[in-house]
C-alpha cells in the first residue's frame, strides 16, 4: 500500500513539474484512476485485478482490447523456505505468440520471511489480450507468497 501511495505521489509531483507534452505526458501523467491497475497473484500464479475496496475480481486479468498494461512496480513477499537461501520470482507474459519471461527477482530468506520490491523506471509491457503468470523457485510455494504488480493502462499503438 505504501508503494502505491508513493507511486501516486510521484505521478502528482511530476504532473506539476513537467509540461504536458511528450511520451510521458501521453501515458502516466494523463492516466485517470480508472487506468491505474493493481493485480494480485493467486496460489496458482494467475493474476486477478484488485478492485476498489480491496476485493479481487472473479476472473483472471486480461488486458482489454485496444489497451496495453504498463507494469511499473512488483512486490513479492514469501513466508516459507530455508533461512539464508536465495529464492526467485519470475513473471511470464502470455500472449498469442507464446510465453516470455519478462521479470525475475531474487530475494534472500531471513528468519521466517523474505521478499523484494522492484520499482521500474521504464516498466514492461503486457499487450492486448495478454495475461501474466508468476512462478517461484523450488522450495517455495505460491500459496505462501504474496505477489502484487502495479501499473496503468494506455492505448495500444502499432504492433
Amino acid at each position: 500500500m505504501l508503494n502505491r501511495k508513493l507511486f501516486v505521489a510521484v505521478i502528482l509531483a511530476l504532473t506539476l513539474l513537467l509540461p504536458a507534452t511528450g511520451a510521458l505526458a501521453k501515458t502516466a501523467l494523463n492516466s485517470t484512476t480508472a487506468n491505474m491497475v493493481t493485480l494480485r497473484a493467486d496460489d496458482t500464479g494467475h493474476f486477478f485485478r484488485v478492485k476498489q475496496g480491496g476485493a479481487l475480481s472473479d476472473t483472471e486479468y486480461k488486458v482489454p482490447s485496444g489497451k496495453v498494461f504498463i507494469i511499473m512496480d512488483v512486490e513479492w513477499k514469501f513466508t516459507d523456505g530455508t533461512g539464508g537461501t536465495g529464492y526467485s520470482l519470475a513473471l511470464q507474459i502470455n500472449g498469442p505468440s507464446g510465453t516470455l519471461d519478462a521479470f525475475t527477482a531474487t530475494a534472500l530468506m531471513n528468519t521466517g520471511m523474505g521478499g523484494a520490491t522492484a520499482n521500474m523506471g521504464s516498466g514492461f509491457l503486457l499487450g492486448p489480450s495478454g495475461t501474466l503468470t508468476a512462478t517461484v523457485s523450488s522450495g517455495l510455494s505460491l500459496a505462501n507468497s504474496t505477489i502484487f504488480v502495479h501499473g496503468y493502462l494506455a492505448t495500444a499503438s502499432g504492433t
